[in-house]
């Protein structure tokens, strides 16, 4: 890629240390070094759940994804977390205020069941981000092969937990050991350009035997606030899609005190909540009786503060008594 201009961030240095302290890296050296990025996308993934309760929870029934609003909820008053378009501006805008140089992108999501080999994929639906290092971009390039890295700490259970470098073929460790993540440059079939446009997708292999499958698939476009902004709403309101549909909750946590120990995830879906991933067998930790049972669950398991006065809110084909 060529080269990513160097933007100021939209968070003070005083947010960033509150952001840092959040995540459990107060004495981080504040250098954009590809070793602090792995630490910072870490940091970030097992501090905030992946939720979406202020889509069902509140009386607008939207998620604030704004920059001030998810500081506010993520770091602030530390209760709860948010999708991608919320967990992502957040992390934008810290990056940029440690001096990467990074932008937005979107992607389309493919949602054909896991076991399914055929791709269907969705409108432009995630967002992620393209991250460079000031170190790459000063030393010997020529600007247009420049080092970037894929980040993404907002798809949820199966996405990134670390920094991918935007390389056909490269391939990092995902949640746990078994689990791999990858990308791969394509041409994309849709397209009416001859030759067809690039297209780059992310995939995930869980176990050494397993087949790679497409997470989603992205073009290295640049998007802006007022794009998050767009897609966030139409998220919440236009689309009736897993999240407008049902109340949706993951954390990922480590399984020991080691540096790069396996994670294991956290799930809110449907009726239960599951814990999931690596060598240990799947389980079931609760089962939800009813709209009090998510309540306490959310705020007990996943430090999301939801209360049973917002139950009111939740429209009846997200209640628990309609799965």
């Amino acid at each position: 890629m060529t080269v990513i201009r160097q933007k100021p961030s939209f968070y003070s240095s005083e947010q960033l240390s509150q952001y840092l302290a959040r995540i459990g890296l107060s004495g981080l050296d504040r250098q954009p070094t590809l070793t602090n990025l792995h630490a910072i996308t870490r940091g970030h993934t097992i501090t905030f759940p992946f939720e979406n309760t202020d889509m069902h929870y509140t009386e607008n029934g939207t998620m604030d994804v704004s920059p001030s609003g998810v500081f506010d909820r993520l770091v602030q008053r530390k209760s709860g977390g948010s999708y991608c378009f919320g967990q992502n501006t957040l992390l934008f805008g810290m990056l940029l205020a440690l001096g990467y140089h990074a932008y937005v992108g979107f992607s389309r999501v493919n949602v054909s069941p896991p076991e399914s080999s055929e791709v269907q994929f969705t409108h432009l639906s995630h967002m992620m981000l393209f991250v460079q290092l000031p170190s790459d971009i000063t030393g010997e390039t020529d600007g247009v092969n420049v080092p970037t890295y894929l980040v993404d700490c907002g798809f949820g259970g199966q996405g990134l937990v670390r920094p991918i470098l935007l390389s056909d073929g490269e391939t990092v460790k995902g949640s746990t050991s078994s689990e791999s993540h990858r990308v791969v440059a394509t041409t994309d079939d849709q397209s009416s350009l001859n030759p067809p446009a690039k297209n780059w997708t992310l995939e995930i292999q869980e176990g050494s035997q397993s087949p790679w499958r497409t997470l989603f698939k992205f073009k290295v476009e640049e998007y802006f606030l007022d794009d998050i902004q767009a897609a966030s709403y139409y998220f919440a309101k236009g689309f009736n899609g897993i999240f407008r549909q049902y109340v949706i909750a993951s954390k990922r946590f480590p399984v020991s005190e080691e540096p790069d120990a396996d994670l294991r995830r956290l799930i809110m879906f449907r009726g239960q909540v599951t814990e999931k991933g690596g060598s240990q067998p799947d389980k079931v930790v609760l089962e939800l009786k009813d709209e009090e049972d998510r309540v306490r669950a959310l705020n007990e398991l996943f430090g999301i503060e939801r209360n049973d006065d917002e139950i009111n809110h939740v429209r009846k084909e997200a209640r628990l008594e309609s799965y």
